[in-house]
């Protein structure tokens, strides 16, 4: 293509016929007939209720059999759990009821959240179940038994819902350890981060280098939210020796970071003092030089934050950062500047919001620890409240 042919009416004829052979679109399926029960959309918008026209409806709307529809009326978040207890739709359990426990703030149902199919064993009524056994922590322990990866991953969430005192986490650590099914053990690994404890950083090691993708990308995003140096090992040879695994690689070139930049140095020239490899000194000065620029990024943000010269706005648009970035390091920082009265309320308030997102950070207690102290002080009310919803996220 060059640039003349932009000017032509030819060449946007052409280019909408080949987007309208290649992308399905509502026109596409005006008058269709659809078959399937139940279908679920894994893109963004297909289930935009709140918009005239949008795919789902053309699902739902026809002379076909669809009954129900799950879909997104915003973005979807990225890399999910798409197929989280999906295998529940095989034993009884209600659209509905599947839905509310993998619910996003983005996804929704549309049609007849009652339907199900038959269940495919007949002595388990795990759509009454749900419902009438709620906190029933020994019924559901039985169930981790029945040779079904699904049924045990819900009595396993059942189990962890009971739990409001917190004294499961080493049970679900060993399912973790020992179970063979891929599916159960990352819900395992998803509920240990309930618990926030040595278990669950245990656990996030060990998934790091996992052999289903699944659990090594999430370990890998919540050894960054951890923020654990003891976690930097694994990271550092996943990320070097596991170059096939594209996806994760990616996702631990993005957390790295997160951690302190010396910490991170001495676990690069730990793990080479420990391996024979070709061209390794070249190797390792390259591995730093990619990190060393990622970390004059961070530098230049938490600059951003602390620079008092800078206008407001451009102040909160580098906190805003911190919601996907927790930078653990720099936590004193944050409770200093949300401490100082001479700040602008809307930078203390942005920076308490920020905060709340340091979910299973090792500087949660700290965190919690500042914002509680500070809420025995004076504030405005703005701050006051966003303190309150910080310390409710975190605990």
């Amino acid at each position: 293509m060059n640039s003349r042919e932009l000017h032509l009416d030819s060449f946007w004829k052409n280019d909408s016929i080949i987007s309208a052979d290649v992308y399905l679109t509502p026109e596409d399926l005006s008058g269709v007939a659809t078959y399937p029960k139940i279908v679920l959309f894994n893109a963004c918008y297909n289930g935009s209720f709140q918009d005239d026209d949008y795919l789902a409806a053309y699902y739902l709307f026809n002379r076909g059999n669809t009954v129900v529809a799950q879909g997104n009326t915003r973005n979807v978040l990225q890399d999910r759990w798409t197929i989280e207890l999906i295998g529940l739709l095989s034993h009884g359990v209600r659209v509905g009821q599947y839905n509310r426990l993998i619910a996003t703030l983005e996804g929704h149902l549309m049609g007849d959240p009652t339907a199900r199919f038959a269940p495919i064993i007949t002595d388990l009524k795990l759509d009454a179940d749900i419902e009438l056994k709620q906190g029933q922590s020994d019924y559901w322990s039985k169930l981790i038994s029945v040779p079904y990866a699904d049924i045990q991953s819900l009595a396993l969430r059942m189990i962890v819902d009971a739990d409001s005192l917190c004294t499961n986490a080493n049970e679900i650590l060993n399912i973790f350890k020992s179970t063979s099914w891929n599916t159960v053990r990352m819900e395992a690994l998803k509920l240990l981060g309930r618990y926030n404890n040595a278990c669950f950083t245990e656990a996030v090691h060990m998934g790091i280098g996992d052999s289903y993708e699944l659990i090594a990308r999430h370990s890998a995003n919540y050894a960054g939210e951890i923020g654990d140096p003891v976690l930097l090992p694994a990271l550092i040879r996943e990320w070097i020796d596991g170059g096939e695994r594209q996806r994760v690689g990616y996702i631990i070139n993005s957390v790295l970071p997160l951690f302190p930049q010396n910490e991170v140095e001495c676990a690069i020239d730990e793990f080479y003092r420990q391996t024979e490899r070709t061209n390794a000194l070249e190797e390792q000065i390259q591995v730093k030089k990619i990190l060393n620029r990622k970390f004059a990024m961070v530098e230049q943000i938490n600059a951003k934050i602390k620079n008092e010269k800078l206008p407001v706005t451009e102040r909160i648009a580098a906190i805003r950062m911190l919601r996907n970035n927790p930078y653990h390091c720099y936590v004193l920082d944050y409770l200093d500047l949300l401490a100082c009265k001479e700040t602008p309320v809307k930078v203390r308030v942005a920076m308490a919001e920020a905060l709340g997102w340091f979910v299973h950070s090792q500087e949660r207690i700290r965190i919690l620890e500042g914002c509680r102290k500070l809420l025995q002080t004076d504030l405005p009310d703005e701050l006051y409240l966003e303190l309150q919803q910080t310390i409710k996220r975190l605990i």
